[in-house]
């Protein structure tokens, strides 16, 4: 499969080509990952969340918010001072506790301007 937006495109595993800026967030599901696309669309692959991470980490800068979720900053709509965050599609995520402080510094890099004050 080859999905892109732009020139970068990245392997992910299975014989899965994608852009990174199409990718919502990532969940862990076992020794698979669910990629959840901008377009609505959803894939599985069989690779780890941190195999897929691994391969994403040069190209664009995802958030781990727990154990088993992954979220680009892009299509992040809203951050709340409990920490919850709204995406785009109004999908509503909770960071773990362990991970909030580390998602609240990386949310709130002067590259996200559109978080600041919300």
């Amino acid at each position: 499969m080859y999905t892109t937006l732009c020139s970068q495109v990245v392997y992910v595993g299975s014989s899965t080509y994608l852009d990174p800026a199409l990718i919502v967030r990532l969940e862990a599901d076992g020794n698979y990952t669910r990629i959840y696309l901008a377009n609505g669309k959803e894939l599985l692959i069989a690779r780890t969340l941190k195999v897929v991470l691994l391969r994403l980490e040069p190209h664009s800068a995802f958030v781990r918010i727990s154990r088993h979720e992954a979220v680009n900053p892009r299509y992040i709509r809203v951050f709340r001072e409990n920490g919850a965050l709204i995406l785009h599609d109004e999908t509503r995520l909770v960071p773990s506790r362990r991970r909030l402080k580390t998602v609240r510094e990386s949310l709130s890099a002067p590259k996200y301007p559109w978080l600041l004050g919300k």
